[in-house]
């Protein structure tokens, strides 16, 4: 019969406690990642925030951090709504909506879509610092 030193023993509880440990750490930055990335969309139809007037667009940037992204003002059940992020402006003969795909967890990181009879965009002066 083979016997296992009580050295040898103590060796591979050690070694299997580290295992545990690793992997322990790699699932955590696992699920971590996952909720990071974690996304919603959205798609509501818009109002006007003002007569003839569906989405305000407007872009913030600065120099330090360097925060550079969109800004859109738009309306929908009844509330005027601001995002941060990426706008993107399509000219529709449709009704107007949005599509917002947001990432709760992420700043300035917000995707917003606008489906837009042409005109109807007010494009106001940017923000901050160029």
């Amino acid at each position: 019969m083979i016997t296992i030193k009580k050295e040898t023993k103590q060796s591979i509880q050690y070694l299997m406690i580290i295992i545990c440990i690793l992997a322990s750490i790699f699932f955590g930055a696992y699920k971590f990642s996952l909720y990071a990335d974690y996304t919603e969309e959205y798609s509501y139809e818009l109002e006007e925030v003002k007569s003839g007037t569906y989405a305000i667009y407007n872009t913030v940037s600065s120099t330090v951090p360097a925060h550079n992204y969109n800004m859109v003002t738009i309306c929908y059940n009844g509330q005027i709504h601001v995002f941060q992020g990426t706008v993107n402006i399509c000219q529709t003969s449709n009704k107007p909506h949005a599509d917002i795909i947001s990432k709760p967890h992420k700043n300035y990181s917000d995707e917003i879509t606008i489906y837009v009879p042409k005109g109807t965009i007010e494009f106001a002066e940017g923000v901050g610092v160029k």
